[in-house]
């Protein structure tokens, strides 16, 4: 989510996003296929077309992250099959590469729980969120496991909703 070159560079929500107006983006992305079962893609074939990234584009150690909306929300609100979210970090635990949830959309509370992820009993390495967590005012947040965010230099986290201290004061009604 976002409209930096680096959120556009890998999002497939489509090309009015991508096309001409967003210039040269940055390289390294690959696209695996969402579990889309009404739409012909069952969760088997997302799992395959993961493998398939990493015989045809690149070795897992290439990999940073597998990125995912654990419920697709600019694709139609799409909840993956039962089980898919598993099996997805279970292939990212085998293959040593992070998985981060992205629940912009999806989280906070939208799905019946804090996080969308929750459904599946996963924990992912790194959750994003925005939009509901301030009333609609600009605020978004990065949760990551302690290794992970241990290993951080100070002030290497950025966005572009950052420093807004309106917005870190709504941000006291949804979270308390």
């Amino acid at each position: 989510h976002g409209r930096t070159s680096g959120t556009l560079a890998i999002t497939s929500s489509g090309v009015g996003y991508r096309g001409e107006r967003a210039g040269p983006l940055p390289a390294g992305t690959a696209w695996a296929r969402y579990p889309y079962e009404h739409a012909g893609v069952t969760g088997e074939m997302a799992m395959e077309s993961l493998d398939m990234v990493l015989l045809q584009q690149a070795k897992a150690s290439e990999v940073a992250a597998v990125i995912i909306e654990p419920v697709l929300g600019e694709g139609g609100y799409v909840v993956p099959p039962l089980g898919f979210m598993r099996q997805l970090r279970e292939w990212c635990d085998r293959h040593e590469i992070l998985l981060i949830a992205d629940e912009v959309q999806c989280g906070f509370g939208r799905t019946g729980k804090m996080w969308a992820v929750e459904h599946s009993d996963v924990v992912p390495d790194i959750l994003v969120s925005a939009k509901g967590i301030a009333s609609g005012y600009p605020l978004a947040m990065v949760a990551s496991r302690p290794e992970l965010t241990s290993r951080q230099q100070v002030g290497c986290m950025g966005g572009t909703y950052g420093g807004n201290a309106v917005a870190f004061g709504f941000r006291r009604g949804p979270l308390g």
